[in-house]
């Protein structure tokens, strides 16, 4: 049994619950506060949840992705790094005359239920080499809508590399809830630290502006060592090494400052603003 499946129409592949089960049924939950990125991580994170009876309370949709690594068939999907969805003819964006670097994508064609009608299919963000953005520059991240088309797309000879390698991956869809009424502890997870669409954005200091939309949040991704599947196409564990046999390797993560949170919202006027948040 997979980790992931394709059930139509979705435009990405979905986790497989019964399977993520099954992986992990001699694993003891226990969740470490960390940000979801492994399907394990997951696991852990809905089986507290389930321990300490959440599901009963209110809770909001929210559209939570675990991990691919690498380049998805498809590149119209949530991801991270690598070769984004643009237009082959279309400008690559710059910053004083310095090409930007491709950082992230959100697909929200699973997830126009959560978030309404929006300018386009895609949301793809750009960084300057430099990530300024997570010091505060807030010219240093620039968000643009993309519609899907027909057309060629840009190709990885032609593409700015980042001066430092990051995780490159695609994200694996699987809807849950966030519950920020529940009367949890601390040690229960009610509102979901993950690369999510829709649902409440975690962190204890992230505010969205009154009268936008909460769209997104793109966490920190580092997967779970010692455990099968730190990616969904991973089996093999990984240890704590700073190599690409462990977790600390520069290709195994993706660090927005120190554990910090990218909260994206949407204007009236098709706007994104954005907010980094822990």
């Amino acid at each position: 049994m997979g980790l992931t499946y394709y059930p139509s129409p979705r435009a990405h592949a979905a986790l497989n619950p019964d399977a993520l089960r099954e992986s992990f049924v001699a694993e003891a939950p226990s969740w470490d506060g960390h940000a979801i990125s492994s399907p394990y991580d997951l696991h852990v994170v809905e089986a507290v949840r389930a321990r300490h009876g959440l599901g009963k309370a209110n809770g909001v949709p929210t559209d939570v992705f675990v991990w691919g690594q690498g380049e998805p068939k498809d590149r119209t999907v949530t991801k991270v790094g690598g070769l984004p969805c643009w237009g082959a003819e279309t400008p690559w964006p710059e910053r004083n005359g310095v090409p930007r670097v491709f950082l992230a994508q959100f697909s929200f064609r699973d997830s126009l239920d959560l978030v309404g009608s929006l300018p386009g299919d895609l949301l793809v963000l750009f960084t300057d080499p430099e990530f300024s953005w997570v010091s505060g520059d807030p010219d240093g991240l620039l968000c643009q809508w993309v519609s899907i088309g027909t057309g060629r797309l840009i190709v990885e000879r032609l593409l700015p590399k980042p001066r430092k390698p990051f995780f490159k991956g695609y994200g694996i869809i699987h809807r849950t809830q966030d519950y920020p009424e529940a009367r949890a502890g601390a040690e229960v997870p009610a509102v979901l630290n993950a690369t999510k669409i829709g649902g409440v954005p975690s962190g204890a200091d992230v505010r969205v502006p009154e009268g936008t939309r909460f769209l997104a949040q793109l966490t920190s991704i580092q997967a779970a060592p010692h455990v099968d599947y730190p990616w969904v196409n991973h089996p093999r564990p990984l240890g704590l090494s700073p190599d690409t046999a462990g977790i600390h390797g520069e290709t195994n993560q993706l660090r927005i400052g120190e554990a910090a949170i990218l909260s994206l919202y949407l204007h009236a006027d098709g706007r994104v603003g954005w907010t980094l948040g822990r």
